[in-house]
C-alpha cells in the first residue's frame, strides 16, 4: 500500500543498538543482520527487525517534515508527510 499525497505517517521503529541488546537475551536467534526471532514463548519464530538512524532516514527519503526522536528504551518515533 502507498501513502497518499498529503498524508502523514507516525511509526515507532526499534533502534539497532536495542536489537543487539535484545539478541543477547536467552532464547533469541539472529536471522539476518539486525533481525532476530525468539526461539521460545508466544513470539517464537516471529521476526523482530531493528534499524540504524541512517537506515530509517533512507526509508523516509521521499518524505517531508521528517521528525525522528529516540526514546530512553530504544525506539525511534518517526513522523513524516508525503
Amino acid at each position: 500500500k502507498k501513502l497518499i499525497e498529503g498524508g502523514k505517517v507516525f511509526i515507532t521503529i526499534p533502534d539497532h543498538k536495542t536489537g543487539d541488546d535484545w539478541n543477547k537475551e536467552e532464547g533469541r536467534q539472529e536471522l539476518a543482520l539486525g533481525t532476530y526471532a525468539a526461539t521460545t514463548g508466544p513470539e517464537k519464530g516471529l521476526p523482530h527487525c531493528f534499524f540504524t538512524k541512517e537506515e530509517i532516514e533512507g526509508m523516509f527519503a521521499d518524505f517531508t517534515d521528517i521528525k525522528m526522536e529516540l526514546d530512553d528504551i530504544g525506539r525511534w518515533f518517526v513522523t513524516a508527510s508525503k
